[in-house]
């Protein structure tokens, strides 16, 4: 089994933390459609920024997946939320399942991220 523990900086802990707030999701209507999301830039984009591979969850990425991206998929399975540089969303069909996950993904990260 592949070891997901990663190291993380504390100055990021704040901002991935209001990242995956399910407390702070809002919506939009496109069309039809209702997209939720979580604002909130990604600090560590912003920060690694061209330099993926220093990003602590560089280790990750593949086949142009990002290293995060991955490292979601792998403690939570295929997600039914997307994230970016500029928030975390999903749509309204998969509201129910989305924020399973996040809460999910919320409890294994306390598990698996070690905050230096």
């Amino acid at each position: 089994m592949e070891d997901l523990r990663v190291e993380i900086p504390k100055k990021f802990k704040r901002s991935l933390e209001r990242r995956f707030d399910l407390k702070r999701v809002k919506y939009e209507i496109f069309g039809d459609r209702k997209l939720y999301y979580i604002e909130g830039k990604c600090k560590l984009c912003l920060d690694y920024l061209y330099k993926c591979a220093c990003c602590p969850f560089g280790k990750f990425k593949s086949r142009g997946v990002a290293g995060c991206v991955r490292w979601i998929e792998k403690v939570i399975g295929r997600c039914h939320f997307a994230v970016s540089d500029i928030d975390v969303n999903w749509w309204e069909e998969y509201d129910k399942e989305a924020r399973q996950q996040i809460k999910k993904l919320v409890e294994e990260a306390k598990k698996l991220i070690t905050w230096v």
